[in-house]
């Protein structure tokens, strides 16, 4: 099974992933609607891209870098995707890796 890696704010810090949700800066993150539409259609672009590569299944991993009203956008837009399971992967100071947390609607 492949996993579709993709990260919340492109450029925020380095993260192993293809994609991005938000490939710009955001410049208002208390503008909670916005944040909804454009985590919508960043994450409909991400896997447009993505399924392009392959026809089998995957799961899917979210990098988090902070930035809070953001990664609670990304996960509204993946429930109305119908995606209700994926790892939220956050980074560990202490040994530079991710860590998964299991996430599920």
């Amino acid at each position: 099974m492949k996993t579709l890696k993709i990260g919340v704010c492109k450029g925020r810090h380095e993260m192993p992933c293809d994609y991005y949700i938000f490939n710009e800066e955001i410049k208002f993150p208390l503008d909670f609607e916005m944040l909804e539409i454009d985590a919508y259609n960043g994450l409909m672009d991400a896997l447009r891209e993505f399924e392009k590569e392959t026809s089998e299944e995957y799961n899917v991993q979210l990098y988090i870098t902070g930035l809070t009203a953001a990664v609670i956008s990304c996960l509204k837009a993946f429930k109305k995707c119908h995606i209700y399971t994926l790892e939220l992967m956050h980074y560990d100071i202490s040994s530079g890796e991710y860590i998964a947390q299991s996430w599920g609607f």
